[in-house]
């Protein structure tokens, strides 16, 4: 039997449902009025024009959710409808990193959750640092709604409450492929696993601070490559965030780069055009910024794949960056 609710089935992944639900409302100007209040946004310098979600931070690999932009002011909006919905590492670190670099523009990132949120602690104590960090509330912001359509008993707004409500109050659930069932009940796979996983961790983490050796690679103060281990990749990204070193899942889903999922990645702002073209274009692909040099994933199971891995990287360096800072 179908729900009654307009947004039925719309999207099985409940934040981007949420979150394109929300920028929708905002084509109508007395809906973006009442988020945008709530907010804690000037609704005046905003059009909905200036509202895009999908917006990839240049060199970063990142996405924020929502980014509201113009000539002026350039916000971004992490939106968290589970209590339980991990918090990112990137999300408290890149994403304010980015922002406070930004000269010509007033700043905001604003975390849009529910209360009770698991992670709440986290994003005060990253307030302490930047003071262009907020917290709204869902909870706040559906009740806001709920009293300004009491006057324009709109069924969009209507249905929307409902909509917002039901994921707010829906625990998500976690759905597992047989292989993976298979896998957890073995017990000795599933520490074997475990072990690999840290294994090649250590293994690309050597390789990063041999690179930084040779090559006298200036890593800024303070910066420490730190492991990214989720469903879309594994591994480093280092060097000013201008290199990634692992593997990228998320590219999967493209034709051209299924070969390059175990791949040194480095963003074109450090890549030199001149250098580039003598290098074989079947030897690397270009995918939204990032130039992808496959490493062979044979190698490892030579006994030097740690210097093999080091060697290619080294290479690939000196090959294609414009200035190695040292």
């Amino acid at each position: 039997m179908r729900e009654e609710n307009l947004f039925y089935k719309l999207s099985n992944n409940y934040e981007n449902a949420a979150t394109e639900l929300l920028c929708n409302l905002c084509k109508f100007s007395q809906y973006k009025e009442i988020i945008f209040n709530e907010l804690k946004i000037n609704n005046d310098l905003f059009t909905y024009q200036n509202i895009d979600t999908q917006y990839n931070i240049p060199g970063k690999r990142k996405k924020p959710d929502i980014v509201i932009e113009n000539e002026k002011n350039k916000i971004f909006i992490e939106n968290k409808v589970s209590k339980h919905r991990k918090l990112e590492l990137s999300q408290l670190t890149i994403y304010p990193e980015y922002l406070n670099n930004i000269s010509d523009k007033k700043v905001k990132l604003i975390f849009l959750i529910p209360r009770g949120y698991n992670y709440q602690e986290n994003i005060i104590e990253a307030k302490k640092k930047y003071r262009f960090i907020s917290i709204v509330f869902w909870d706040d912001l559906i009740e806001k709604i709920k009293i300004r359509n009491k006057i324009i008993n709109s069924e969009i707004l209507f249905e929307s409450i409902a909509f917002f409500e039901k994921i707010l109050n829906t625990i998500p659930e976690i759905n597992f492929e047989q292989e993976e069932i298979n896998l957890m009940l073995d017990i000795k796979t599933l520490i074997k696993d475990a072990a690999a996983i840290g294994k090649m961790l250590d293994l690309l983490y050597n390789v990063i601070y041999q690179l930084k050796d040779k090559l006298k690679l200036d890593f800024k103060k303070g910066e420490y490559p730190y492991p990214e281990v989720s469903e879309n990749c594994l591994g480093f990204l280092f060097y000013r965030e201008s290199c990634w070193i692992g593997y990228s899942f998320s590219i999967l889903n493209e034709p051209k780069l299924k070969d390059y999922v175990f791949s040194f990645v480095i963003h074109e702002s450090i890549v030199s055009k001149e250098k580039i073209k003598k290098i074989p274009q079947n030897s690397y692909a270009f995918f939204e910024e990032w130039y992808y040099f496959k490493i062979d994933k044979k190698i490892l199971e030579n006994i030097n794949k740690e210097k093999i891995i080091y060697q290619f990287c080294e290479k690939v360096m000196k090959d294609v960056v414009k200035k190695i800072h040292g």
